[in-house]
């Protein structure tokens, strides 16, 4: 096994630390070159292949943080995946956050985004997105349950049954 087989296995396989690797790569390969250099040597090797860059373009989308502010509104911050061409609406940003449109309302929103690809080539755009939501107030519950049943109702009307009288002249 050469020294670039046995750094992937340090790294990848054993989960060791740049420091450790090169500790042990330096003795069994090169016990003459100084640490500095060999911890150099292991790190642009690594940094190159794929399996390094695949496992830093990796992102967890349950880190979150919340913040509970004095005016009653609530911040979540979070990392979330959207597909290119899908509308960035305050409905999807409270789906994406795991909130209830029926008990939240928007106040706020701030996106930064950037272009991320993964495993098969599919292309993401990546955000990491703060909302700001209020709970709805009563009436406000109110309304949103009045248009939701509104827009899923099914309005159909049947003619009104007449009756024919005929005269007799």
């Amino acid at each position: 096994m050469d020294w670039k087989e046995r750094a992937k296995e340090l790294k990848f396989k054993q989960g060791l630390s740049w420091g450790q690797a090169s500790e042990i790569i330096q003795k069994e390969y090169f016990p003459t070159m100084g640490t500095a250099a060999v911890n150099e040597k292991i790190r642009g090797y690594i940094r190159r292949l794929p399996e390094y860059k695949r496992q830093n373009t990796t992102f967890d989308e349950n880190k979150s943080s919340i913040e509970l502010n004095k005016d009653g509104t609530t911040a979540y911050d979070r990392l979330i995946s959207i597909c290119e061409g899908e509308e960035l609406t305050p409905e999807l940003l409270m789906e994406k956050h795991n909130l209830d449109p029926a008990k939240w309302k928007v106040i706020s929103y701030k996106n930064n985004y950037w272009h991320s690809q993964v495993k098969g080539g599919t292309r993401l755009l990546m955000y990491q997105s703060k909302v700001v939501v209020k709970p709805l107030n009563e009436s406000e519950k109110l309304l949103t349950y009045i248009d939701d049943y509104l827009k899923n109702k099914q309005f159909k009307y049947d003619k009104p049954l007449t009756k024919h009288i005929q005269y007799d002249p």
